[in-house]
């Protein structure tokens, strides 16, 4: 079934450059799009006034919760997902959109859908008889979509959000982790100074998952559990702090051989004080 059958594909109407405010309703181009969503900007570039919104939303229509954008010109392809209401209006023939979803179409399959290799395959194979390399509404209308029955399109969409937000979650921790690492201070027992521990540690993670454990005793494999497993080898031997920043944020510090999970940071450093672990493990309850 071709895109043009199950949904709307729509531009937005014309706004001109004199029409820019200063702030009120965000006016939306490619730029933004590229790494945008609704949960993280507060600034945007671009306004246009309460009073033209209205006119527009009244006569045509404006960009509603559960539509999809895509943009087609410059870097071509990249999709944002509304999945709240929203009040903004986007420029012309920068994005298109597509609403009005048929019944028994979900439109966060369909959001997917559009992040598919096939899809992405079917775009690449257009633009290359294109004589401009941009996208149009009458060749997004033309790709052929793999639409399952209802209930397959809802359990898609739920596993494939799950993990998008699993993703989230663990981007917002590392983003915590990183400004703690520039953040906190420790003594160096060389001068009696303060520094960055940044500056003075070798911070750094390994890429075992955590099928790696086994049942041998030799050597601890840590984990993002309070407890520590076991393991065969071991990859790390000396004196480390440990952050676990996925699931269960905790600190542990360890002094002999072991290995450590893909999501779990270790920390060496030679000249700071033991209280650093302290330091670390009341500051990660401010992390969320």
């Amino acid at each position: 079934m071709q895109l043009k059958d199950i949904c709307t594909i729509k531009s937005s109407k014309r706004i001109f450059e004199s029409e820019y405010v200063c702030n009120w309703v965000p006016f939306i181009r490619w730029q933004e799009v590229s790494n945008w969503t609704l949960l993280t900007n507060d600034i945007f570039e671009c306004y246009i006034s309460w009073e033209r919104y209205d006119e527009i939303k009244n006569k045509y229509w404006v960009p509603k919760k559960w539509d999809i954008l895509i943009t087609a010109v410059w870097t071509i392809g990249n999709l944002c997902y509304i999945d709240r209401d929203f009040d903004f209006y986007y420029k012309d023939w920068n994005l298109i959109q597509f609403t009005n979803f048929n019944d028994g179409i979900n439109p966060k399959y369909l959001y997917y859908f559009m992040k598919s290799s096939l899809f992405k395959r079917q775009i690449e194979y257009n633009l290359i008889w294109a004589v401009q390399k941009a996208l149009t509404m009458d060749m997004l209308g033309k790709i052929e979509v793999e639409l399952p029955e209802i209930e397959i399109q809802n359990k898609i969409a739920d596993i494939l959000s799950k993990i998008d937000n699993q993703i989230e979650r663990n981007n917002r921790m590392i983003q915590s982790l990183q400004v703690l690492g520039k953040s906190v201070y420790c003594k160096n027992k060389n001068d009696n100074t303060f520094c960055l521990l940044k500056d003075i540690s070798e911070i750094s993670t390994w890429r075992e998952d955590a099928n790696h454990a086994t049942a041998n005793w030799k050597f601890k494999f840590f984990t993002c559990s309070e407890e520590a497993l076991l393991c065969d080898d071991y990859k790390f031997d000396w004196k480390y702090i440990l952050v676990a920043w996925n699931g269960n944020f905790n600190v542990k510090f360890y002094d002999w051989k072991f290995n450590a999970y893909q999501r779990t940071y270790t920390i060496k450093n030679d000249t700071i004080f033991g209280d650093l672990y302290y330091t670390l493990f009341y500051k990660s309850i401010n992390l969320y």
